[in-house]
């Protein structure tokens, strides 16, 4: 009695597994390269609003999300996967940008909730601007 091999060749089903194996790791390494890249583009667009509004005087500073959106319409801004609409800013992930505006020091704050979407986790990224009194002024500036 002889035995049937399931495959016409011994090492088809090798081949099966490495296939499935390569195909499961690349779509893993690319899910992990996009929520890195996400995380990247989120944190640079704040970076990129905050400085923005930091080289703005007191007096120019806009106080609420409707003036902050057309300012920052205005600006040159690399938005990458983000995005600016009339309600206000969108992060990487889709997820509204909270913005607050601190009256007494004249302060905008930027909270992305990050890659779980859920705020006050590990995973938040914030952005504030800074006053004039707050800038760093080199030393041989001065």
């Amino acid at each position: 009695m002889s035995y049937r091999m399931p495959f016409p060749d011994p090492f088809l089903p090798t081949i099966l597994i490495v296939v499935c194996l390569g195909a499961g790791t690349t779509w893993i390494a690319r899910q992990l390269a996009s929520s890195s890249a996400n995380q990247v583009h989120t944190d640079l667009a704040l970076v990129q609003v905050a400085e923005f509004l930091s080289t703005r005087s007191k007096d120019e500073m806009p106080t609420n999300t409707t003036d902050l959106i057309t300012v920052l319409r205005s600006a040159s801004i690399d938005w990458n996967s983000c995005s600016i609409n009339s309600g206000g800013l969108t992060d990487s992930w889709g997820s509204p940008i909270r913005m607050t505006f601190d009256e007494k020091n004249t302060r905008w704050t930027f909270l992305s909730s990050g890659k779980d979407r859920r705020f006050d986790t590990p995973d938040d990224i914030q952005e504030h601007t800074q006053t004039t009194s707050e800038q760093v002024i080199p030393p041989n500036a001065r």
